[in-house]
Formats: C-alpha cells, structure tokens, sequence
C-alpha cells in the first residue's frame, strides 16, 4: 500500500481523458464578456448523476549514491471512470454524494518490470499484492460530503473497502476493531479525500470576471519540514461550448516551508535539501451548470538527503511527478 499511498500523498500537494465512444467534441470559443462578473457556484441538486473520468500518470523513484549509484523508479498510468450521484443538498449547500469506482485500469512499470490491473477481470498471482487497493474499490458505493466552494468535508461509508482489503492482505481474523477504524480513517483522509477532490475545485465566494483571482491555502508535511502551500487560481478569459459559458481559470502552486535540516539519529547524521516543489494547471469551470467540465494540473517534487557516519558517506535524491486529466463524460 504505501507505493499507492506515495502517489496519492503527491496528488495531496496540489490538486480530458479520451472518450472513445463519444464523437468528436465541439471546441470551446473565446467569448468577449467585457466588464461583467458571475457567480462562479456549484448548481447540484438532489438525484443529479454524472461521471468523470481521469488519467492519471505519475512516477516517483530515488536514486543512492555510496561507492556506486542504484536507482529504484516507479512509473504508474491509471485511468479512472467515477459515477457521482446527488443525495442531499442541505441548507447551507453541502451536497452529499454516493460515489462508485465503476471502472479502471492500471499500467505499472517498476524497475523495468510491467504489471496490470483491470477492473473485474481476473488479477495475476503475482501481481495480488500489487493492486489491493484498487480491487477493493472497486464498484464498492461508498459517500462523500462537499460544501459550498467545492472543499470535501467528509468521505465515509468505506467500511466495506476496507474489509476488501483486510480480506485480500488475508488478515480478516488478525485486524482488531480499533485498528480497523484507523485503517478507515487513514484510508478516506490520505487517499480518497485528495483522490477524489481532484473533481471539485475552491471556488471562490464572490462574483468573478476576467483577470479575477483567489487562494486557498493549506499545509503539508514532508520529511522533516513542515510545508504551506498556496494553490493561485486566475480567470484567463470565459469560453463559449453549446451555448454554455465556461471560466477558463490557471492553477499555480507555491510552497514555503520551516524546520531543521539537520538531524542525528543512532550515529548517523542526516541533511537535507531545500525542498524543490512546483505545480499548475488549468481548469474549465461550466458556469451556467456549476460544475467543472475539464482539468489537467501537474506538480513535481525533488529533495536531496546527505548521509554521514564514521568512515561512510552516502546521497540520496527522491524524486516523483503527478499529471491528472479530466473530462466530464455525462
């Protein structure tokens, strides 16, 4: 799980797949709205039911240099297909929605060796341990609650995913209750929540027109330093798509951080590197529907780590790299 959990922790940092069974889309036109502002708000309302999906393709490896260099590197390509239904829609618009996993598949090179993943076909042996999470999510309904500006509050209901794991690990007799329900919190806050907001943007609350932006802060760790990171978004310009008005908004990410890079353990004295993190994107936000329509975002990471001890010297750089696209499919 934590090859898993590494993507989906760089999905965390900052947050148009191929439809092959539709005919070719129309192409957004640039649409001239002068001075006028709009309220960019998320429109659900109860029994709504739409799909996303999302390609995913990320890589991550470390490269440690002694007397000789060994590099390990990871590359993963997933796509998605998540089905979305409106089941509450509260006073204060927080929306509740069933989500299902309803398709994927997965392409995994791990130091030159390929593995696969499809969802509801059978699973190689071998490659079992590889794609456990995936399995268990698979087609299992589970909820999630979003407010008004598209912040996931809360994803539960996962209960059921996360016996399909203990199942397939083949610790069902072994797992006690309390660690269960630790499982299921570590599960829907470092892996689903990130995953899944990918698909709902903060949105700003107030009217926005061209060249308008906003922020949303929020805070990370990484190693020994404690990050913040600011999510920039600014309105380009508004498009035209079947008559519907779409915001095209840009993405950048900035990071600061604080903490020693300096730190002794059992003899070993270990220091790192000034984080080097970087992200942006671009969203198309469809605002007669209030929903996102299309986005493709993409961070990267790399820190450096000096090891030292008596007659041993050793470097490390770990390295990885995220890009999600997505389509709004019906």
């Amino acid at each position: 799980m934590k090859k898993t959990l590494l993507l989906f922790l760089l999905i965390a940092i900052f947050v148009s797949c191929g439809n092959n069974d539709k005919k070719e889309a129309s192409k957004p036109e640039v649409e001239d709205v002068g001075s006028k502002t709009f309220d960019l708000a998320y429109k659900f309302k109860t029994g709504d039911k739409f799909s996303y999906k999302m390609k995913t393709v990320s890589g991550q490896g470390q490269e440690m240099k002694t007397d000789t260099t060994m590099r390990t590197e990871l590359n993963q390509t997933v796509n998605y297909k998540f089905d979305f239904e409106v089941r509450e829609v509260d006073a204060d618009k927080n929306t509740e929605f069933s989500v299902v996993l309803s398709d994927i598949d997965v392409d995994v090179v791990a130091n030159g060796k390929k593995h696969t993943f499809k969802g509801g076909k059978p699973v190689k042996v071998e490659d079992k341990k590889n794609f456990i999470e995936y399995e268990a999510m698979y087609n299992v309904p589970f909820g999630i609650r979003v407010n008004k500006i598209g912040e996931i509050i809360e994803v539960f209901k996962t209960a059921k995913i996360v016996d399909n794991i203990i199942n397939l690990q083949g610790l069902k007799d072994s797992v006690k209750a309390e660690e269960k329900q630790q499982y299921i919190v570590n599960i829907n806050e470092t892996a689903l929540k990130p995953l899944l907001q990918q698909f709902f943007r903060r949105l700003p609350n107030k009217k926005i027109g061209k060249d308008s932006t906003w922020t949303f802060s929020y805070p990370s760790a990484l190693m020994v330093y404690k990050l913040n990171n600011t999510t920039t978004y600014t309105v380009r310009n508004f498009l035209k798509l079947d008559d519907e008005l779409l915001a095209n908004i840009d993405l950048s990410l900035s990071t600061s951080y604080e903490g020693k890079n300096k730190v002794s353990e059992r003899g070993v004295n270990y220091t790192f590197s000034e984080p080097k993190i970087s992200g942006a994107g671009n969203i198309l936000f469809n605002v007669d529907k209030g929903i996102m329509q299309k986005a493709e975002t993409n961070t990267k990471l790399e820190l450096k780590l000096l090891m030292e001890a008596t007659g041993m010297t050793a470097t490390r750089k770990d390295f990885s790299g995220n890009t999600n696209y997505i389509e709004l499919i019906k």
